[in-house]
Formats: C-alpha cells, structure tokens, sequence
C-alpha cells in the first residue's frame, strides 16, 4: 500500500495583525467628535435658557415679554389695566423661581422660597427706600423699603445698563413722604 501524498502548497506567511498604532486616528476622531458633541449640547443648552429664560437685565414696562406678563397673572401679580413700569427676573429658566416689578400701582415681590409667595405694597405704605449699587455683572444691587408697619423688604435688581436705579427712581418718585 503506498501512501500517496500531495505535495503542500508551501503556507504563505499569514497576515500580520495591524499594528495599534496605526489606529491612533481613530481616537482622535472620537475624542475630537465627542468633545464637539458636549460643545454643541452644553451650546444648545445655552441657547435654549437665553430664549425662555428673562434677560439679565431689568425690562422697560413695554419690553417685558407676554410670556411674563401672562406668568404675573398666574399668579395673582397683576391685574388689568395696570401697567408695568420695570420689571426684573433674577430666575435662571422660568420667572416662577422669582421676580419683582414695579407698575404704575404698586411694587410686586414674588418668590416660591417665603410665604406668601406673593407680597404686594401699595407706595403710600412705603416710609423710606434705599438702594445699595453693585455695578458687577455678577452681583445684583438691592433696593431695600421700610413699610409703614416697620417691615423691611429688600430685593435684587440687576444694574445693567444702570437700570437698578430707574427702577429705583420709579419706587421713591412713588412714594409720598419720601424725600426727593
């Protein structure tokens, strides 16, 4: 019995794996892509706070959004006819989080952290007003009242664009006994 063999083909060398370092571009891309992916999500994050959001600066009465206005009347902030004179959000997303306005009526103080959520004062109830500026970006000044009762009240106001004292202006040129 004879064994037939066939001769083998001889074995070709086998293909080297490729080497880990040729591939480094690949992680390039992904980190460079995900990077780019967290910009434009904290990007888009940010753009869509500056559109529902308040501005960071105190409104003009006419400049104050519908979408404010309609939040005063939620809750109980202001009635009809009144008018807004200034009005000032230091909310971050939605103005529930806190407010103040001053129409041509009273002051409205509106905060989900105190109870009432919702002060209102009538100017002649107010006996002094005074104002402590920070012009920082960062920091608001404070208009602080003394009602007529004793009880103090303060409240931020930015003061961009020198608002915090037309907004302030707008409380003493209100109130009666004040000094002018």
């Amino acid at each position: 019995m004879e064994d037939h063999f066939e001769a083998a083909a001889p074995f070709a060398a086998a293909p080297s794996p490729p080497s880990r370092r040729s591939r480094w571009w690949i992680w390039v891309i992904v980190a460079v892509g995900g990077v780019v992916m967290s910009c434009a999500g904290c990007v888009g994050v940010l753009a869509w706070i500056g559109t529902v959001g308040p501005d960071t600066a105190v409104y003009a009465g006419n400049n104050v959004p519908d979408r404010f206005v309609e939040t005063m009347r939620d809750v109980g902030a202001i009635e009809d006819g009144e008018q807004i004179l200034y009005f000032y959000s230091d909310a971050f997303v939605n103005i529930r989080n806190g407010f103040s306005f001053i129409s041509d009526r009273k002051i409205a103080l509106y905060s989900p952290d105190v109870r009432p959520h919702l002060t209102t004062v009538l100017f002649e109830d107010i006996v002094d007003v005074q104002i402590y500026r920070d012009e920082s970006f960062f920091t608001d000044s404070e208009i602080s009242i003394v009602l007529s009762n004793g009880m103090p009240l303060t409240f931020p106001v930015s003061s961009e664009y020198d608002r915090d004292v037309r907004f302030f202006d707008a409380i003493r040129d209100r109130v009666p006994s004040s000094d002018k």
